[in-house]
């Protein structure tokens, strides 16, 4: 939480509480522009470190390489995707597409990885079948 959030300059309960934190989660590519900021700007006005520890989450991109935006009308309805393909395809394809150098999403990917996972459900009910529960 940014400091002026929780009611700098005064000592109110919420900045007492909540700043600093231990975690920022945040995506990649506003780490120097917005996080450094937040560090820096939070040890000048407050004399303390607002965070410890921050996760980089990967962008949602198009086919095309573009981020992902609602503005522009390049998203992808999640819920669309989850009823079509299911909710496993959409998590796997998730994990899949994290990595930061990864190709966009797109519903061919998303429609290759359901099938890999249905095959793996599969194997997974025939190997409980045959071998019994772990």
């Amino acid at each position: 939480m940014a400091f002026f959030h929780a009611g700098w300059p005064a000592e109110t309960a919420d900045f007492k509480t909540y700043y600093p934190t231990s975690l920022l989660i945040t995506g990649y590519e506003i780490l120097f522009f917005w996080v450094a900021r937040m560090i820096m700007l939070g040890l000048h006005f407050t004399g303390k470190v607002p965070f410890r520890n921050v996760y980089l989450h990967s962008i949602v991109r198009t086919p095309d390489g573009e981020k992902m935006s609602k503005s522009k009308g390049t998203g992808i309805d999640p819920i669309d995707v989850n009823r079509r393909y299911g909710t496993d395809a959409m998590r796997f394809t998730l994990a899949v597409t994290a990595s930061v150098n990864e190709r966009g999403l797109d519903r061919d990917r998303i429609q290759s990885l359901a099938e890999l996972c249905e095959q793996d459900l599969e194997r997974g009910a025939i190997f409980v079948r045959e071998f019994g529960q772990v």
